[in-house]
């Protein structure tokens, strides 16, 4: 269900922002280097408040600034600055992000080929701001992922994605039932295959993630707001046969591996003979996974790769606790095993647009 008819390529980036911060002045900064290239950019405040000086230190050709009255979620935020957009193509971008010189150009060039599909994803690159261990490999690790995913893609991504603004009100723009940063791109993508509609995921098309990760942000986030949601919708949505990204097959067999080898070990603790069949489990879970730690290796020391590997079992193992709690919801919970309806129009907010260098 294509919607084909020519763009204007009118660009408006749309950053929803619940804390400022330096990263959210590296975002507005990569931003103006594009001077006019970006039609507009509209900040929408979720919940917070910053000064209008603040904003006006950014050459920004034109931009909005909309104060939500409270923390409605960044699905909800990007859906009204996609209300208050004038362009025809809708950039979302993360207030964690930053563009990179060739981000915007390859946006445009990607919406003037004659085989333009509805929306457009990009990726991590692989150099990402924060150099901790942990921060660095999990910003690497979904980096490495979109590298690996299909160019037809099945899912949508709010921090680099690009939607037909036509398209987007066609579906009905993000599901506002996620009130925290979590699977609600995903969950457009997923509406946005069902209807027929497609998306393209440009493996070149990356921007820089400043994000900082502990371990234990990771461990809640990868549990809670990824795996346990995912596997919601991969239950909602399950004829579309979703093989792609974090939970292609391979990945789905890397989790069993994993899964059994864990299990061997637990019960070796009192059948001894199972201790070689979790310590060969994870052996082969090493030789199964051995192209993405050689992707790692390439980016840490030796020395630190043994902890890479830990600390990317311990993602296997959020993804693994993710689903059987999802399971358990819709099993014993069935009422709340789905997402739930869209949350109700707040009655009033605050809003304040102005513009620049018009």
């Amino acid at each position: 269900m294509a919607i084909n008819h020519r763009l204007d390529e009118n660009i408006s980036v749309i950053i929803p922002v619940h804390d400022r911060g330096p990263k959210l002045e590296r975002c507005l900064k990569s931003l103006a280097d594009y001077g006019r290239d970006i039609f507009e950019t509209i900040v929408v405040l979720d919940g917070t408040s910053i000064e209008k000086d603040f904003f006006l230190q950014y050459d920004l050709a034109t931009l909005k600034v909309e104060r939500l009255a409270q923390n409605y979620g960044p699905a909800y935020a990007r859906n009204h600055g996609a209300s208050v957009a004038s362009g025809d193509l809708l950039f979302f971008i993360d207030s964690d992000v930053a563009l990179l010189p060739d981000t915007v150009d390859q946006v445009i060039r990607h919406f003037r080929k004659s085989d333009v599909t509805d929306a457009l994803i990009g990726s991590y690159d692989d150099a990402p701001d924060e150099k901790a261990l942990v921060s660095k490999f999990r910003n690497l690790l979904h980096h490495y992922t979109h590298q690996q995913g299909l160019a037809n893609a099945t899912t949508f991504w709010g921090a680099c994605g690009v939607i037909k603004k036509e398209v987007f009100q066609a579906v009905g723009g993000f599901d506002t039932s996620f009130d925290k940063p979590s699977v609600e791109d995903i969950a457009l993508g997923y509406r946005l295959k069902e209807r027929g509609f497609s998306i393209r995921l440009d493996k070149t098309l990356q921007v820089k993630h400043l994000k900082k990760w502990t371990l234990l942000n990771m461990i809640k986030t990868d549990i809670f707001l990824r795996a346990r949601p995912w596997t919601r919708l991969l239950h909602q949505y399950k004829k579309l046969g979703v093989n792609d990204l974090n939970i292609n097959y391979q990945e789905r067999l890397a989790v069993a591996l994993l899964a059994v080898a864990i299990l061997s070990l637990a019960v070796s603790l009192s059948f001894r003979f199972l201790l070689p069949v979790g310590l060969v489990g994870l052996l082969f879970l090493v030789l199964f996974k051995r192209k993405t730690y050689g992707f790692f290796s390439r980016h840490f020391a030796w020395y630190q790769l043994p902890a890479i590997v830990l600390l990317h079992w311990i993602y296997l193992a959020s993804a693994l606790t993710g689903f059987v709690i999802a399971t358990s919801d819709r099993l014993f919970k069935p009422n709340q095993a789905g997402t739930s309806g869209l949350p109700n129009e707040p009655q009033t907010y605050e809003k304040d647009s102005f513009a620049l260098n018009e």
